[in-house]
């Protein structure tokens, strides 16, 4: 059991960096930054479930139109503030309205976060080596 606590210790720097790396990657796959902004009207507040590390949250359902086409979509796990028939700014991507986000991001966060995670994996690798298993 010891043995396996020891190899876990040092394969765990090489796990958090691979974890990095795969959120980088997604983050990179879902940039917003070209996406566009349009007024939304919210259409339904629904309460979520309590849960203990945030708290009270809500999913907020809305309604927009694009090219004079009408969208509905929901943003999931929101804090509270939101009520039926408020207006609020959404962000959609004019290839494909019907997708949204709540705001825009940039480019640069994920392949820093690439970046940062192949240091990790590097840095776990070389003490793996230095260590041996």
């Amino acid at each position: 059991m010891n043995r396996i606590v020891q190899i876990l210790r040092k394969l765990s720097l090489l796990m958090i960096g691979i974890v990095i790396i795969v959120v980088g990657i997604i983050t990179v796959s879902q940039h917003t930054e070209n996406y566009l902004e349009t007024t939304a009207k919210v259409t339904k507040v629904t309460e979520l479930p309590y849960d203990e590390d945030n708290g009270i949250q809500y999913d907020v359902e809305f309604s927009y139109t694009v090219d004079g086409r009408e969208y509905t979509g929901t943003f999931s796990n929101m804090p509270s503030g939101y009520t039926a028939g408020q207006e609020i700014s959404v962000f959609y991507d004019p290839q494909n309205p019907e997708h949204t986000a709540n705001s825009r991001s940039g480019k640069i966060i994920g392949p820093v976060m690439i970046g940062i995670g192949a240091l990790v994996v590097i840095i776990g690798v070389v003490i793996i080596i230095r260590k041996g298993f």
